[in-house]
C-alpha cells in the first residue's frame, strides 16, 4: 500500500509496468492523497475515488440477480399477454420496476427511450411511480385505444363517461 500511495504521489506512470497493481485501488489512492489538506477535490477525483470502494461482490450479485428475476417477470408477462386472461400486464410493470429499479444502465436507456417518445412512455410512468394511478391509465389507454380502433359513431367509452358525469357529478 505505501509503494501505491508513493507511486500516486509522485504521479510516476512508467513504475505501474513493474508490477501488477489493482488499478482500482491506485486511482483511490491517487484521489486520497489529492485530497490532501489545503486542496480541492474535482468530480473527477471523487469519481476516481468512487471507483475502488463501495461496491462488494455481494452487491454485485444481488443487483444480477434482480435484475435476472426482473427479466424473468418480463418473459412471463410477455406469455402472459399471449394466454386468455389479464396476467401478463401486472408482470411486465412488476418486471419492469424491478429491471429500472436494479439496472443503472437500464434506467439510462429507459430515460433515453422517455424523451424520445413521451407520449408513448407516459402510462408507463405514471404505473412506476410509488402510488401508481392505476384506473385513470387504464381509462386513457382505453380511450386511445378506441379512437385509434373506432370510428366517432361507434366510440362509447367517452359517451359513457358524460353520461355518467351529468347523472352523478
Amino acid at each position: 500500500m505505501e509503494r501505491i500511495r508513493h507511486v500516486a504521489a509522485k504521479g510516476a506512470i512508467s513504475a505501474l509496468s513493474e508490477a501488477p497493481i489493482d488499478v482500482h485501488r491506485l486511482m483511490g489512492a491517487a484521489a486520497r492523497v489529492n485530497a490532501a489538506p489545503g486542496r480541492h477535490m474535482s468530480a473527477f477525483t471523487l469519481r476516481v475515488a468512487s471507483l475502488g470502494s463501495g461496491r462488494s461482490l455481494a452487491r454485485r450479485l444481488a443487483r444480477a440477480a434482480l435484475t435476472g428475476l426482473g427479466w424473468a417477470f418480463i418473459l412471463v408477462g410477455v406469455v402472459g399477454t399471449l394466454l386468455p386472461g389479464h396476467l401478463g400486464l401486472p408482470l411486465l410493470v412488476v418486471g419492469l420496476i424491478v429491471i429500472l429499479r436494479s439496472s443503472f444502465q437500464a434506467r439510462r436507456r429507459f430515460v433515453g427511450l422517455q424523451r424520445r417518445h413521451p407520449r408513448l412512455l407516459f402510462p408507463v410512468r405514471r404505473l412506476l411511480r410509488r402510488e401508481p394511478e392505476v384506473i385513470p391509465v387504464a381509462w386513457q389507454q382505453l380511450l386511445r385505444m378506441e379512437r385509434l380502433l373506432l370510428p366517432p359513431r361507434y366510440r362509447v367509452a367517452r359517451r359513457l363517461r358524460r353520461g355518467l358525469r351529468r347523472q352523478f357529478g
